[in-house]
């Protein structure tokens, strides 16, 4: 972690390999951090400056962001072990606090590059 006004690293946080992008969440308590060469996601929170959870993705992720309702958006770059070209994975935090272990709500949704359409998230949530 970088310390703007101090002009100084501060922490350094272990993640996954390769981390390649990064976004905040919108109420500036969590970092998520995408790991290509791991095929992960790192979840930090910035209060305690730890991972707090450690995602496993199905493929190598490029880019992530994070909208208004706390959902990470993660792009792949398709060459994990099932080939996952133009597809966005979708992390929720919270249904991953209630479910049976972390990790455990990931879920895919396919773009369709010809006509740069998108397709909506699981079920009750628009992308």
């Amino acid at each position: 972690m970088y310390d703007y006004n101090a002009q100084a690293v501060i922490k350094t946080i272990p993640v996954g390999k390769n981390p390649l992008a990064a976004a905040i969440s919108m109420s500036g308590d969590v970092l998520y951090v995408t790991n290509n060469g791991s095929s992960s996601l790192s979840v930090i929170d910035l209060g305690s400056m730890n991972v707090t959870e450690s995602v496993t993705l199905p493929a190598s992720p490029e880019g992530v962001e994070v909208g208004a309702d706390g959902r990470a958006v993660i792009a792949t770059s398709g060459n994990g072990a099932s080939n996952l070209n133009n597809t966005l994975l979708i992390f929720d935090s919270e249904t991953a606090a209630r479910a049976a272990g972390p990790g455990s709500t990931v879920s895919t949704a396919a773009v369709d590059a010809e006509q740069h359409s998108g397709a909506t998230g699981p079920a009750g949530h628009d992308l």
